[in-house]
């Protein structure tokens, strides 16, 4: 048996919907900012309990208007040293320099002792990422953080479509969020990205800047933007996903549920722990190991057996194109969280058989 890392879910169902909303659109000949853009705005904000929401070509994308309304060009934004590449590139991109700061290998995000010493006056804005779809507990020291200090949060919500704690939706905590519709995430359009926020001057930015930068109330460019925005086509596709979003989850937890009850119960290793009040949308499956040796051994035994997995990211500060811009190296608890980790195959439409034949593996790896 092989059994792959991830899958997109797109059942007969859901494309027979998608291919009949694409026709509707080719039909109609509004290729750009049309119906579809408006419905899939107004459906991904009511579904998280967002005021606003708009969509736009990419995450990443995102993140630069985020960071482009926080006028951070010239200042400093704060990353976690657990993050994704185009946490840094969008800094980058809008002349800004990172600050990393370190990890609580317990919460996924950012040791909120670090995380206080690293806010100074040049300070404009705070990325706060729920790695793996995972929100973590101490989310409220951060906006308490962010709050104090008058610096614009920006939630990267790239893992955690659907994810809520204390009954708040992930997007819905911070000043913005920001979700990618990337191949491999929990809710797909091929590409793309949807930024939620309850600031209208944010989500005014937004408008114009995924438009050239073009003046929402005339017809004068008097921004840099670009052409940022989520074309009608994709638009039907994220409409089709988040139409679904609520089995897509679901199962997602079964799944989790299943690896749970049926791992090995091992001093080798830990996975997270949940409150009562707390859903992931399970992006990843990660488990933790004492050992960074012994979660190389079991990654290299498993995919011997054709079970991919992989550890979560390559740690940003060790990624080859930063290292002239001098991020630091001193980041211990992120290294090893991120050395140790091993994420097991999760996808939505994951059938028992492969997660019999991962466990069994698995089990017989660990004893």
């Amino acid at each position: 048996m092989k059994v792959n890392f991830n899958k997109p879910y797109f059942p007969k169902v859901m494309r027979k919907q998608i291919l009949k909303d694409i026709d509707l659109v080719l039909k109609n000949k509004k290729l750009m900012l049309g119906e579809k853009s408006k419905e899939l705005e107004e459906k991904f904000a009511k579904k998280i309990g967002s005021s606003l929401a708009i969509s736009v070509n990419s995450a990443t994308t995102g993140l630069q208007i985020a960071l482009r309304f926080a006028q951070v060009k010239n200042n400093e934004v704060i990353i976690p040293a657990a993050s994704f590449i185009t946490n840094v590139n969008s800094v980058l991109f809008e002349s800004a320099k990172p600050i990393i700061v370190d990890c609580n290998e317990n919460t996924l995000t950012y040791d909120i002792k670090k995380l206080k010493k690293a806010i100074n006056r040049k300070t404009k804005a705070i990325v706060w990422i729920h790695l793996t779809g995972y929100i973590s507990p101490e989310y409220k020291k951060i906006i308490d953080l962010a709050k104090e200090n008058k610096i614009l949060l920006i939630e990267d919500a790239s893992h955690a479509h659907g994810s809520i704690i204390d009954g708040k939706f992930a997007g819905t905590l911070g000043d913005v969020g920001i979700f990618s519709l990337y191949p491999t995430k929990v809710m797909t359009a091929g590409t793309g990205g949807v930024m939620t926020t309850n600031n209208l001057e944010i989500f005014n930015l937004a408008k114009s800047l995924r438009l050239f930068g073009r003046n929402i109330n005339s017809d004068q460019v008097d921004k840099l933007g670009n052409d940022w925005f989520l074309d009608e086509v994709r638009c039907c596709i994220a409409l089709g996903q988040l139409n679904n979003l609520d089995k897509i989850i679901s199962k997602r937890i079964e799944a989790a549920n299943y690896y749970y009850q049926n791992l090995p119960k091992d001093i080798s290793y830990k996975m997270l722990r949940f409150s009562n009040s707390s859903i992931s949308s399970w992006y990843n499956f990660p488990i933790f190991f004492k050992s960074v040796k012994k979660a190389k051994l079991v990654r290299s035994l498993l995919l011997k057996k054709n079970i991919a997995c992989k550890n979560i990211y390559k740690p940003i500060f060790e990624e080859e194109v930063f290292k002239k811009n001098n991020l630091g190296i001193n980041f211990p608890q992120a290294k090893k969280m991120l050395a140790s980790s091993l994420c097991l195959p999760m996808f939505t439409d994951i059938k028992k058989s492969e997660l019999e034949y991962i466990v069994k593996n698995f089990k017989e790896i660990i004893c």
